[in-house]
């Protein structure tokens, strides 16, 4: 906690509710940095000791350098600028409890992302393993710009915070990695067995008596985990069934349990390429986001 320890206490009426102190009182200081610790705002503790918010500015600064100081270095930017914030987040904390939710409403239309939404939105500097390291290099600096750009408060910037990486594509334009799964990963969890995996998504995450949970049915989500467990169980159980019947065997009972076997196969291949192309995705967010070129 920040404090000063060499008090003088001198103290007058304002008249108004306040206290007033006089220049350099060292009580003022006191009370001024144990208002500030408790989580009151500088504007308020101002208006409190009907001082300006300045001169409670110049008080709570002047301790945390002497407070820097006695610790033996000044703290770095970034520890700076959290706790700062942490301080803001107490303060209002101490205001009110308000309640955050993610949760969509019924009436809440989520409409269709733009074609130019779409577009701003994908990444267009993915890298292949045709390049030369010349032009890898040239890549992987646009790149990192074009994210820069977009993550951080550019003029006339409306970028919404996400990227969208998509399977690289070679001249003729079919995708390097061979994964369609976009397209058929939607059927893929329409189907009954793993519709059951899908789970409300997002959650209130506080209330006005604590943390509450309250799921959201308009949006889903379900772990890659659980698909693939269940893509590989159902194949697996239907070759079982299948080797059941002798090789000699004919009959309707058979030929649909074949037909599943090729089904279950094509819903594990779907979430195999899924799987592989997160994997290839994360290694392009990675190469753009390592340090080194500017």
């Amino acid at each position: 906690m920040i404090g000063i320890h060499d008090a003088t206490p001198d103290t007058t009426p304002t008249g108004h509710g306040g206290i007033a102190f006089k220049r350099g009182d060292q009580e003022r200081k006191r009370n001024i940095l144990e208002l500030y610790s408790k989580g009151l705002r500088q504007a308020d503790i101002a208006r409190k000791f009907e001082v300006s918010p300045q001169a409670v500015s110049d008080v709570i600064k002047k301790a945390k350098q002497e407070q820097a100081a006695q610790a033996g270095k000044e703290k770095s930017w970034y520890q700076r600028i959290a706790d700062e914030k942490i301080e803001d987040c107490i303060a209002a904390a101490h205001r009110e409890i308000p309640v955050w939710s993610t949760k969509l409403a019924e009436a809440v239309q989520v409409r269709d992302i733009t074609p130019e939404e779409l577009s701003s939105h994908t990444y267009t500097h993915t890298l292949i393993s045709s390049e030369s390291a010349e032009d890898r290099k040239r890549i992987v600096k646009n790149g990192r710009r074009w994210l820069r750009t977009r993550f951080t408060h550019s003029p006339g910037n409306s970028h919404h915070g996400f990227v969208i990486f998509p399977a690289p594509h070679y001249s003729d334009g079919s995708q390097a990695d061979g994964s369609d799964s976009n397209a058929r990963w939607p059927r893929l969890l329409d189907q009954r067995d793993y519709q059951k995996l899908l789970k409300s998504i997002f959650q209130t995450v506080q209330g006005p008596n604590g943390d509450t949970s309250a799921g959201d049915k308009k949006r889903r989500q379900v772990k890659m985990l659980q698909v693939a467990e269940l893509a590989k169980t159902r194949h697996k159980e239907a070759n079982e069934k299948l080797n059941r019947f002798a090789d000699h065997t004919h009959n309707v009972q058979k030929t649909k349990a074949r037909e599943k076997v090729l089904e279950t196969a094509d819903d594990k291949d779907v979430v195999d390429k899924a799987i592989d192309s997160m994997l290839k995705n994360y290694s392009r967010i990675a190469e753009v986001s390592l340090p080194g070129l500017p």
